[in-house]
């Protein structure tokens, strides 16, 4: 190990690049708080709230987690699978992570230019034994790099692949360097966490936990924003919105003002994996220190949301998506058809023509709309093209317009002239006020008053 002093300013610096206002990192000090601890109170979620369902991986079949979760978008706890499946990285822990990952430069977060901070993992495990030397929301390792890259072998081994029952991935069809970041290594020390979010694109994500306890709180679909976040309920210019002040001050406030609004709480435990399901708003606050690993997903059961919001935001990648689809999965390529190209992708409407389906009528109107109604340019080089009867006629009309015009113009600024001829001056004698202007006479006598 480092000495103490180097690692502790490697760390320091990190610090400030991640959060460059925070002056104080244990201003709160929820490190020996007992609101902290109190989140871990699990009787205090089984008698308040809805219970999430707990199954073991051997008692579900896959068609049977499509079926019944999926496709209703439910969430569920699904217990050993990192057992049942022999993951290497099951016996890792914090205080004896293989020597080969020590080196390891992980991502621990982003400066104010979205630039990743990194610190090797030998850094940060002496963070966590100094427990985070009572930061009250410490770094937390999220790395998504590993999937890609050489010097990510080791960690890629230590997890191989996602869950037997987490098979279907369609943005598999997609090359990694096309499809956004998707799968995270993460070590999150005690009072860690992520904020309250959607998963981006449509995207289902599962989530196992090796080391540790998380707290999460999910919402249902069509929650609003500001309900999930408390953004109404807090000011953020007084107020942090770290992870663990919206679990000890913000949460509250939102069972209390919004108590209709379905939502579910719950304990994850070592050894336990999360299905969150596609647009469920959650947030997640790690009560240990803790190692997991997070991938996002799409299924064949969400795959009308996850097409339309990629065509939208994500037009290239889409493209290609779409392509692989007709000779992967040609029934989802159908489905795709269906539900249009969107308006904007002029390359994936131009393969939605190729393979000869009909472009819903909104889309070629638009299209058509910008084809027809050329720019500005053009139609003055049209007009200049035009036969010379009608240029002549074109330039008489202009002609008269302009004469018109300027006679007009010309009358304007004379009228304008004489009222301005007319207009009183203030060193005029009193009577012209009382005939021409009598406001500005009772302004003069009340200010001479």
């Amino acid at each position: 190990m480092d000495d103490a002093a180097a690692w502790s300013e490697r760390v320091e610096d990190a610090r400030k690049r991640h959060r460059p206002r925070c002056k104080d990192w244990k201003k709160d000090k929820f490190a020996w708080s007992r609101k902290f601890e109190a989140l871990g109170d699990d009787e205090f979620l089984e008698r308040n709230g809805e219970k999430i369902k707990r199954i073991h991986v051997t008692k579900i079949s896959v068609d049977e987690f499509e079926e019944r979760y999926e496709r209703r978008r439910e969430p569920i706890i699904i217990k050993g699978i990192p057992e049942y499946e022999d993951w290497p990285s099951r016996n890792w822990r914090p205080e004896n992570i293989p020597e080969e990952l020590l080196n390891l430069k992980l991502k621990c977060g982003e400066d104010e230019d979205g630039k990743s901070i990194r610190l090797s993992l030998n850094d940060f495990c002496n963070y966590l034994k100094a427990d985070c030397e009572g930061d009250d929301s410490p770094l937390y390792v999220f790395d998504s790099r590993f999937v890609d890259t050489d010097w990510g072998q080791a960690l890629r081994r230590g997890q191989p692949g996602p869950p037997r029952i987490f098979r279907h991935d369609l943005f598999n069809l997609v090359s990694e360097k096309r499809r956004p970041p998707y799968r995270w290594f993460l070590i999150g020390p005690a009072r860690s966490g992520t904020n309250c979010h959607i998963d981006p694109l449509g995207t289902s994500a599962w989530n196992t936990s090796l080391v540790g306890r998380k707290r999460w709180v999910l919402f249902e679909p069509g929650t609003s924003r500001h309900v999930a976040k408390g953004s109404k309920l807090y000011d953020w210019r007084i107020q942090n919105d770290e992870p663990i002040n919206y679990f000890l001050q913000i949460l509250p406030r939102i069972r209390q003002a919004y108590s209709n609004t379905r939502h579910i709480e719950f304990i994850q435990y070592p050894g336990e994996t999360v299905f969150i399901p596609a647009g469920w708003f959650h947030a997640v606050i790690n009560l240990d220190h803790t190692l997991a690993y997070t991938q996002n997903f799409v299924s064949p059961a969400v795959f009308d949301d996850a097409w339309i919001q990629c065509r939208d935001s994500r037009p290239k990648m889409t493209c290609k998506w779409f392509q692989a689809l007709t000779t992967a999965f040609p029934h989802l390529a159908t489905r795709a058809l269906a539900l249009g190209p969107g308006s904007t992708n002029d390359k994936l409407i131009a393969l939605f023509k190729q393979h000869n389906t009909s472009i819903p009528l909104s889309v070629l109107k638009v299209k058509e709309k910008k084809e027809k109604d050329p720019p500005s340019h053009a139609i003055q080089i049209a007009n200049n093209s035009a036969s010379s009867a009608d240029d002549e006629n074109y330039c008489r009309r202009n002609d008269d317009n302009n004469l018109d015009n300027n006679k007009n113009k010309k009358n304007k600024k004379k009228k304008k002239k004489r009222k301005i001829a007319k207009r009183p001056r203030t060193d005029d004698p009193p009577s012209f006020f009382s005939q021409k202007c009598p406001a500005r006479k009772r302004q003069r006598h009340e200010v001479s008053a």
